[in-house]
């Protein structure tokens, strides 16, 4: 986790901002063991994210892309 924070305030201090751990929030894959995903959840009091979300308006996929995903996209 101290790797994690390490990076996270080196990033910040080369763009000259701070990190917010509150709003920080985290995606972990499927494959993360439970045991280790909750350690860096509870020690980088980090919120965790169910997916990716989306980047103008296209799916942030993780997982087996699937024609459905981008139907709304096709005209």
């Amino acid at each position: 986790m101290e790797v994690i924070l390490d990076c996270l305030n080196t990033y910040a201090s080369g763009v000259g901002t701070k990190v917010n751990c509150d709003k920080t929030k985290v995606f972990l894959t499927k494959g993360v063991n439970h045991s280790i995903s909750s350690n860096i959840i509870r020690a980088g009091n980090f919120m965790m994210l169910p997916d990716l979300g989306k980047y103008l308006d296209i799916p942030l996929l993780h997982d087996r892309k699937r024609k459905s995903h981008y139907q709304h996209t096709i005209l």
